[in-house]
């Protein structure tokens, strides 16, 4: 029998011809943008000589709610060449009938691709080379709550692929994208943030990191305000691992109050003792955060679940066995 595991990430994705190194493969994932990420405006300053007059343009003169064919009458407006597409460069400037600028629309951007290398199937301890839907589910958010991350910075455990830290960092956050020190997961970082470097706007920087790491000698984690978690809740022990980095990483920061944004797929299973359908890694997980302020003297946790009503940008089959998680640190009073 197979012990080898497969995301049904790989299901729906655009898979290239191109093979990577060592039976990885290449997917393209596409996306959109949403409103306002990436667009640029320039602030328009003007002095007095700048207001060059340069004639008159004739401009049809319609009252508010008046059709077309009422007769309006046409009128001569002066026209100063100035104010026209000063700041704006020559492909964004287009003109309708009548002469007058039609500006860049609000999320009129074209979709962008994301080209990643991935394994299509592994063995347990090396899931961290396959695509998750939890980091597909973290990339939407980052996506529609873009302006919040834009210059923070972030901290991705269990990066694995880099897809979502390669998102933040397209949001304008500066990333620290982490995972374990083996199975070739940190070098396939590096290479899929390379391979996507014309999309970065953040810094990103990728280190070996794990729920059992001594945090004590670390000098790159001091200045994380928020931490990006998706699919790393499928066993108990990692799980118990999870919870206590979770203080031990707020115990390095500087900030005082410490964010993470988890996502997690509930995976089903049925079990004698329950006689059920029961999802035991995402109850498990659920029960650790209840029991947390009743067991910690000196730490507390507010956990909120976050809705998954937030528009979708990339391609993919959002599941309803998804759940997001917003969890805050902080110590006790």
């Amino acid at each position: 029998m197979s012990s080898l595991i497969c995301s049904e990430v790989h299901t729906f994705t655009h898979q290239l011809e191109e093979e990577g190194e060592g039976g990885t493969r290449l997917a393209r994932f596409m996306f959109s943008s949403p409103p306002g990420l990436g667009r640029e405006w320039t602030t328009l300053n003007f002095g007095p000589s700048e207001l060059e007059f340069s004639g008159m343009r004739r401009s049809r003169s319609i009252p508010v709610d008046v059709g077309e064919d009422s007769g309006g009458e046409d009128i001569e407006v002066p026209r100063f060449t100035s104010l026209d597409c000063r700041g704006l460069g020559d492909d964004m400037v287009e003109y309708d009938s009548d002469g007058d600028m039609d500006l860049p629309r609000k999320g009129a951007g074209k979709d962008k691709e994301l080209v990643l290398e991935h394994m299509l199937a592994t063995e347990l301890g090396e899931v961290g080379l396959q695509v998750w839907r939890g980091s597909l589910v973290l990339a939407d958010y980052l996506l529609e709550h873009h302006q919040q991350f834009s210059g923070k910075n972030l901290l991705e455990v269990g990066s694995g692929t880099a897809l979502a830290s390669i998102v933040a960092s397209i949001c304008g956050a500066n990333v620290l994208a982490t995972d374990i020190e083996e199975k070739g997961i940190l070098e396939l970082m590096e290479k899929n943030i390379k391979r996507n470097k014309t999309l970065l706007n953040g810094e990103i920087n990728v280190r070996p990191l794990n729920f059992k790491s001594e945090l004590n000698k670390r000098d790159d984690l001091s200045n994380i305000e928020i931490v990006l978690a998706g699919d790393v809740i499928y066993d108990d022990d990692i799980t118990e691992d999870f919870i206590k980095f979770i203080v031990n990483l707020h115990n390095k920061v500087t900030c005082d109050t410490l964010k993470f944004v988890v996502a997690l797929e509930k995976r089903y299973v049925f079990t004698v003792a329950d006689l059920d359908t029961v999802a035991p890694a995402h109850d498990f997980f659920i029960h650790q955060l209840e029991q947390f302020n009743v067991n910690n003297k000196t730490h507390k946790i507010t956990t909120n679940y976050i809705h998954l009503d937030f528009p979708q940008y990339f391609c993919y089959e959002r599941s309803k066995d998804m759940v997001m998680l917003e969890i805050i640190c902080e110590l006790k009073e």
